[in-house]
């Protein structure tokens, strides 16, 4: 992602006293200047985590997959495991795991790879869930109850 025109950071300057301490007390412990020491700043966009609570993604989701689960007599963890696969597909992010081959993805006992879990979830990774969960109920037929009576 390319960014243009004038950044403004909030903030800024108390961040860098602060790693500037930090970076003193590195110095004094490794014996150097602070001047030596190398330090990478990485920007990412903020992470925004799925909302929760009572009219919530995840009171969404998880009314889907419940509704789901009763049409089609399957469990509600294995139900939510096959939508999170649907939504790899998509773009929802791999569990992976570090091995002394490097990281590589968690599957299932099937070789299927696995989704991260919703509590790491961002709004935009559970939007994908819904939109897979919604297909699935949309793919045997179900009509789904969304809202209040």
């Amino acid at each position: 992602m390319k960014i243009q025109g004038q950044i403004k950071l909030k903030g800024w300057e108390r961040f860098v006293r602060l790693n500037n301490a930090v970076l003193e007390r590195w110095a004094n412990k490794a014996k150097c200047k602070v001047e030596d020491l190398t330090v990478n700043v990485t920007i990412e966009e903020p992470f925004r985590p799925r909302t929760t609570g009572y009219k919530s993604q995840n009171h969404c989701l998880n009314g889907i997959i419940a509704q789901v689960c009763q049409e089609t007599g399957q469990d509600f963890a294995s139900t939510k495991t096959y939508i999170k696969q649907m939504a790899i597909e998509m773009g929802y992010p791999r569990l992976t795991k570090r091995t002394t081959k490097g990281i590589e993805d968690v599957v299932d006992w099937w070789g299927n790879p696995m989704g991260i879990s919703e509590k790491d979830a961002s709004i935009e990774d559970c939007a994908l869930l819904i939109d897979c969960a919604i297909r699935l109920a949309s793919d045997f037929g179900i009509n789904l109850y969304m809202g209040e009576e």
